[in-house]
């Protein structure tokens, strides 16, 4: 049984009248009928006697009225509680993150959103790049940190910071900074296609005339993090994507000459209206990311010389 056939039983009996309670509720007479011949059926007694003046309910019927009642009105009630709650709740904030980032500032993002108490409630949703511009675009994230800009038509991004790349490989007792040649001097793992690593490593050799060999593609992460730890291949990476590389006996080198970087995108709706929590949650990502320290005192983010909006 359904809470519109109590509710039309209800009036059914309240007036007296089948027909002009189906008028009142605008259903038609026989679709009425049937609702009252199907809650009949539900209960298995007959629950509305006719007569030359009307309706009325049976005694088994006036059981079901009186339970209808008490049932309609514990709808009514529990709806207005949860409407005054919901009324009352944060404003809700949802941020899409790449795994590199993600692991670098969740802590601190979880930490900034207890701070601000009841003025909005954070959600963290770890994605790759083009699902995240998905998200955010279908509205199901507010913004989100991308390392790519492809175009969108519904998309604002905005290049916020530039991520260094770092060289890891197994430990051989060699520290510090390394250049991109001497990085590529041996077998290197690196990602197939347009991966934002990729295509920074293609422009550093484009810009350094270097030559790409003893090159293996891979499809993941993790298969680069086996090919390192078996001393069979280095990888490319940002430093947030191996947050375990010491426990693995890996080393992670910041790649210098020249320094590789890629950029990340800030990126959400044009027709998004940014509150000011938003801004101050975008000030304290940006903060914590500028003022963390990695391999050799070399801070794994930068500003972009230049910041300029991107459609896309």
């Amino acid at each position: 049984m359904k809470l519109r056939q109590l509710a039309a039983f209800i009036r059914v009996c309240q007036i007296g009248s089948i027909t002009r309670a189906a008028a009142e509720l605008n259903i038609a007479q026989p679709a009425l009928g049937l609702q009252i011949r199907n809650l009949e059926s539900d209960f298995g007694a007959e629950l509305i006697a006719r007569g030359p003046r009307g309706v009325r309910p049976t005694p088994a019927g006036e059981l079901v009225l009186a339970w209808a009642q008490d049932v309609l009105q514990s709808r009514d009630s529990i709806l207005h509680k949860v409407r005054e709650l919901a009324a009352s709740a944060p404003p809700s904030l949802k941020l899409g993150l790449t795994p590199s980032v993600a692991g670098l500032i969740s802590d601190s993002l979880v930490d900034w959103a207890n701070t601000e108490g009841r003025s909005v409630s954070l959600s963290l949703i770890k994605a790759f790049s083009n699902n995240i511009s998905q998200l955010v675009e279908m509205q199901q994230l507010d913004l989100g940190l991308t390392c790519s800009a492809r175009p969108r038509e519904a998309l604002d991004s905005q290049p916020i910071l530039l991520e260094r790349l770092y060289f890891m490989g197994a430990s051989d007792g060699t520290t510090g900074p390394i250049s991109l040649e001497d990085a590529l001097d041996r077998p290197i793992a690196l990602p197939k296609g347009r991966d934002s690593v990729r295509r920074a490593v293609d422009e550093g050799v484009l810009r350094q005339g270097l030559v790409l060999k003893n090159t293996m593609e891979i499809n993941s992460l993790e298969t680069a993090k086996d090919l390192a730890v078996a001393g069979i291949a280095g990888c490319i990476l940002p430093l947030g994507s191996a947050p375990d590389a010491a426990s693995l006996g890996l080393r992670l080198r910041p790649i210098i000459s020249p320094a590789l970087t890629r950029t990340i995108y800030l990126v959400r709706r044009y027709d998004h209206i940014p509150t000011d929590a938003e801004q101050r949650l975008i000030n304290t990502m940006t903060a914590t990311l500028l003022g963390l320290i990695g391999e050799a005192g070399i801070s794994p983010y930068e500003r972009p010389t230049e910041t300029v909006s991107e459609k896309g």
